[in-house]
Order: C-alpha cells, then sequence, then structure tokens
C-alpha cells in the first residue's frame, strides 16, 4: 500500500511506476495548501513481502516535516525497524536542512544498525547532506549505508543480499 506522510491533511500519494514497481516514480497529484505547498512532501510505502520501505521527497522538505515523517513511520503497524530502506530526494527542489540540521535528522532515525538504506540524490547539494547523514548513522554503528546519484544503482544494491560496492554508491562497510 502507497502511503503519502501527514502533518494535517492527506496528499495524494505519487505513483511508482517501471520494474517491479520500484525503479522510478513521478508525483501524480497532490493536496495544495491554500499558499500552493503540499501539506506534508514525503510519501512512502511498505512493502513488507522484500522487506523495505520506499520514501520519496517532493519539492520543498524541511527538517521538521522530516521529524514529522519518522514519528509517523513507526507508529505505522506495517513498519519494522529492521526493513531496507530507499530513499529517494531526486524530485526534492528544496530544503531549509543544514549540514549540522542534517546530523541531527541522522540521530532520530527510526531504522535499526543492521537495516540496509539507500540513499538518493542528484543534486551535489542533496548527495552532500546525505553523506552527513551516512557519516553520523556510521559512527552510530550502523553498517549499510549508501549514498547513490541513481535511483536504479540503489536498488539494484538493497535488493542484492551481499553487501557490494557499487560505482555510483559510498561504502560504508566495516567488514
Amino acid at each position: 500500500m502507497f502511503r503519502q506522510a501527514t502533518a494535517h491533511n492527506l496528499c495524494t500519494a505519487g505513483v511508482i511506476q517501471s520494474i517491479g514497481g520500484l525503479c522510478s516514480q513521478s508525483a501524480e497529484s497532490s493536496k495544495i495548501s491554500a499558499r500552493g505547498r503540499m501539506s506534508m512532501p514525503i510519501s512512502y510505502e511498505i512493502k513488507k513481502k522484500s522487506r523495505l520501505v520506499v520514501c520519496t521527497g517532493y519539492g520543498v522538505v524541511t527538517a521538521d516535516e522530516v521529524l514529522q515523517f519518522h514519528d509517523q513511520i513507526v507508529k505505522d503497524a506495517d513498519f519494522d525497524s529492521s526493513f531496507s530502506e530507499l530513499v529517494d530526494a531526486t524530485a526534492i527542489t528544496g530544503t531549509d536542512v543544514t549540514p549540522s540540521g542534517m546530523r541531527a535528522l541522522a540521530d532520530s532515525s527510526p531504522y535499526s544498525p543492521d537495516s540496509r538504506r539507500a540513499l538518493v540524490s542528484d543534486s551535489p547539494l542533496g548527495f552532500g547532506l546525505w553523506r552527513v547523514y551516512q557519516t553520523v548513522r556510521s559512527l552510530r554503528g550502523d553498517k549499510n549505508i549508501r549514498v547513490f546519484r541513481s535511483r536504479t544503482d540503489a536498488l539494484a544494491w538493497l535488493l542484492t543480499k551481499k553487501n557490494r560496492k557499487s560505482r555510483n554508491g559510498e561504502d560504508t562497510s566495516t567488514t
């Protein structure tokens, strides 16, 4: 089931298309507030069979919205902190998250240290912020976080059984 994270209003979920419903996504339609902004620009889908959570950010995403999203997902009955996670930030057009803010967000991660997480951004700023997140989580003992510029490469890594280094991903394995 595809879920739209909510703050005050529900947004219509984006549509995940292509191979197995995972390789690319496009925004379908969104509930827009009076100010022309989505009420919560983060959607997610929990694929229990695959033990995977797919999160997608759209438009401008604030640090507060990410924290609200963390609070919401842990309350979802289908969520398991040991599931793998794909976070696709390629549709994010702006953020108020700073490197120090990203460190704080990394400290609030709802995932277990052993879960596999692939973080995707095709912009230099987004990629850099994901690297800050990756570094903080690695220092906290997380073993399987990678940063990618391509959703396809991220999924290829996530869906393989063995840890391996992608030519586009950053390997942080300690083994």
